[in-house]
């Protein structure tokens, strides 16, 4: 793994009309690659915002890292959700970032903090759960960093679009997470072949157990009850997208095709299944 990422924000919040806009640009571009320089000329705004939402864009999978270039990922997005405001977008954008482990306070907030305490006053109260880092980083660097990247998170999940997930909302008595958010069962689909390809790689058959339990699963990093999980799973053992079986005190899920993430995210846009 490469080394943890604490400082994504550059100062600013993840404004996803910018977002949207870095997306349609380098998109649209007949260029094989974009400097930061070309970006900042094109897009109007500082050399520093243009690093700050190209970071948040490679996080969530629709920017090559460094590069200026839509993903795979980012072309279906720019072309089936140009503003990036679907609900089944922002849950994978938010999946793709979560999940990833080099984003260490996404990570630990999706992963850890959130299921140990669903609810507090401030943000202050989640400092100690990033104590560790200082064999990796030095105190300031984390007293300054640790503080404003999760600011800059909160903002993304409660005022930005992310609010439109409903995970996370800020109120008089401080900061709630909400589990069991709706989500359409493609999403969901997709979700679990995102996880396959990065942890189970050629595998026919998950446990239901490790989409629930496991660090960046599914279930964990979107909040979802092992209850949720499995009316999910149902709902895609119903549209033979998956097939559930359950043996003992085994359960498991058994993939009946060959889709990858790819194929889940277009059937998704294209209305195919849902």
């Amino acid at each position: 793994m490469n080394k943890p990422k604490l400082y994504l924000s550059e100062g600013y919040h993840m404004k996803f009309d910018t977002v949207a806009s870095m997306l349609q640009l380098v998109n649209g571009s007949s260029l094989p690659t974009h400097s930061k320089e070309w970006v900042t000329s094109n897009m109007g705004v500082s050399s520093r915002m243009v690093k700050c939402i190209a970071n948040y864009c490679s996080a969530t999978g629709l920017l090559q890292p460094k590069l200026y270039k839509p993903t795979l990922f980012g072309e279906l997005v720019s072309e089936y959700d140009p503003f990036v405001g679907d609900s089944g977008t922002l849950w994978l954008m938010h999946y793709i970032a979560s999940s990833s482990s080099e984003l260490i306070i996404w990570n630990r907030l999706f992963n850890t903090i959130l299921h140990e305490m669903p609810n507090c006053h401030g943000s202050n109260e989640l400092y100690h759960y990033f104590d560790d880092l200082h064999e990796s980083f030095t105190a300031a660097t984390l007293k300054t960093n640790v503080p404003s990247e999760l600011n800059s998170l909160l903002n993304a999940y409660c005022e930005q679009q992310f609010s439109k997930l409903g995970i996370i909302s800020k109120t008089s008595d401080g900061i709630q997470s909400y589990k069991n958010q709706p989500m359409s069962p493609m999403i969901f689909y997709a979700l679990i072949l995102y996880f396959k390809e990065n942890n189970y790689e050629g595998a026919s058959t998950i446990d239901v157990s490790f989409l629930t339990n496991e660090q960046n699963s599914p279930g964990r990093v979107t909040l979802y009850s092992s209850l949720n999980v499995r009316r999910m799973i149902e709902e895609l053992h119903k549209k033979k997208m998956i097939q559930l079986e359950s043996r003992a005190d085994l359960d498991q899920i058994r993939f009946v095709h060959n889709h990858t993430f790819l194929d889940a995210v277009k059937l998704y846009y294209r209305g195919t299944h849902d």
